[in-house]
């Protein structure tokens, strides 16, 4: 095939070198992510999520596992493609990578296991179909690296379909957090100093966020960072790949966005807001654009739960940011409201969990926060709220979770507040007020 026919002698040996330096070079002792890439035979291992939010890292805690299990540096191939020196790569040349791997090491082609690892490789043309090649006709494990879920799912579909598994990597949990800055992530019995590490760090990780790189910097320097990830993830991500018409809609759009956190998103009153000042768009256009900054890993958008696929689109969802700290930086007020904030880092760790997740609205027209059913088959309802002392704020929430037990089924039930812990029995079942940080330490266990 044309594809496999590159000779650039010039790039083959630039290929080399990168190979060889990477396989020497040592690896930094980094935070262990919660989640767990289990290869299966066959099958190409895809990690996806936001860009900055620790892939590469994650890649690197491979690496350092299978060089734990003695596997010889040799069968590792550990490529970044946001290397300058492999900018030149065309679709022709994907043999020269082949050949410059094999070319040194003849003796493994087609006997000994060789781990293919390789970060952000999707921009280049014609990948997938050498990864299609490896996959067939070597003995090796794939894994890849990308920050878009739309670009990756639609090459896939050309030629790996039903060859690939995908895991979703978001930024720093509240749990991972934890074990960055070495605090015990149990939540049994906690000594008066344990809970005190605990609750300063739940301090710290409201202002800070998830993205790995702002730990350690001052509230400006983070604020500046989290600016710079949403340029590179609004022009790289979303306006080259997308072939975007309107880039200063898109942007405004995005920022707009931030600010309605956990609120219902009208398409056809963000068209004409845009209208009257000044730009034509559609509703077409902005439900595109809303798409591409969720493929981005950028929004998580929450629909409606009905049992009528018809309806639950036509019903607007609600919105969130993949990382509440990088929305506060970017002029949301989420951080003067302590109860959004919530809803958002609630929203992260459920998204982590699930994609079957939505927002339930009762007969009564009582609304849930989120709706989540994990992959075991358990079903949650969960609401979000500051606090629960007032008796007004405690009817409502408690109102629209009993009704919608009822209606459900659902036996269990959890308001999540900043402070508040109490179990309350219901003739429906039992609802648990949970702080959120512990709530976070112990979903899905």
């Amino acid at each position: 095939m044309v594809i496999f026919a590159g000779m650039n002698m010039e790039l083959r040996q630039a290929l080399r070198e990168i190979i060889l330096d990477r396989q020497q070079m040592e690896l930094e002792v980094s935070t262990p992510r919660d989640l767990v890439i289990e290869p299966y035979e066959k099958k190409v291992s895809i990690c996806m999520g936001v860009r900055r939010c620790g892939k590469s890292t994650l890649m690197e805690g491979i690496v350092a596992g299978l060089r734990k299990k003695r596997v010889a540096r040799e069968n590792i191939v550990w490529l970044n493609f946001m290397d300058d020196r492999l900018a030149a790569l065309e679709e022709g040349d994907w043999n020269d990578l082949y050949e410059a791997y094999y070319s040194l090491y003849p003796e493994k082609r087609r006997k000994e296991k060789v781990y293919f690892i390789f970060d952000e490789m999707q921009d280049y043309p014609g990948w997938q179909l050498f990864i299609e090649r490896l996959r067939r006709d070597e003995k090796c494990e794939i894994y890849l690296t990308g920050s878009s879920s739309k670009l990756l799912s639609k090459e896939i579909a050309t030629c790996l379909r039903g060859r690939t598994m995908t895991w979703e990597l978001y930024p720093f949990s509240f749990g991972e957090y934890l074990t960055r800055a070495k605090v015990s992530r149990k939540v049994g019995r906690l000594s008066t100093t344990q809970r005190m590490e605990v609750l300063r760090a739940w301090e710290n990780y409201k202002q800070t966020g998830g993205f790995p790189e702002v730990y350690g910097l001052s509230a400006e320097r983070r604020r500046q960072l989290h600016q710079e990830y949403f340029s590179s993830i609004l022009y790289h991500d979303v306006v080259e790949r997308n072939a975007v018409g309107q880039p200063l809609v898109l942007r405004s759009l995005a920022r707009r966005m931030l600010n309605q956190v956990g609120a219902l998103f009208s398409v056809s009153k963000v068209c004409k807001d845009f209208s009257s000042m000044g730009y034509s768009v559609s509703r077409e256009t902005i439900s595109q654009y809303v798409q591409w900054l969720e493929d981005a890993f950028f929004l998580i958008t929450v629909p409606a739960f009905s049992a009528s696929m018809g309806k639950q689109q036509r019903r607007m969802h609600k919105v969130y940011c993949t990382d509440h700290a990088m929305a506060a930086s970017l002029g949301a007020r989420i951080t003067a409201n302590i109860g959004q904030m919530l809803e958002n880092i609630v929203c992260v760790e459920l998204r982590r969990h699930t994609h079957d997740l939505y927002y339930y609205t009762t007969q009564n027209k009582y609304e849930v926060d989120f709706l989540a059913t994990l992959s075991g088959g358990g079903r949650h309802l969960v609401q979000v709220c500051h606090a629960m002392d007032d008796a007004t704020t405690r009817r409502r929430e408690l109102r629209a979770l009993t009704t919608a037990m009822q209606e459900t089924g659902i036996k269990n039930a959890w308001v999540v507040t900043e402070g508040h812990e109490e179990d309350i029995p219901t003739p429906h079942g039992t609802i648990h007020a949970l702080p959120a940080w512990k709530w976070l330490l112990t979903f899905g266990e």
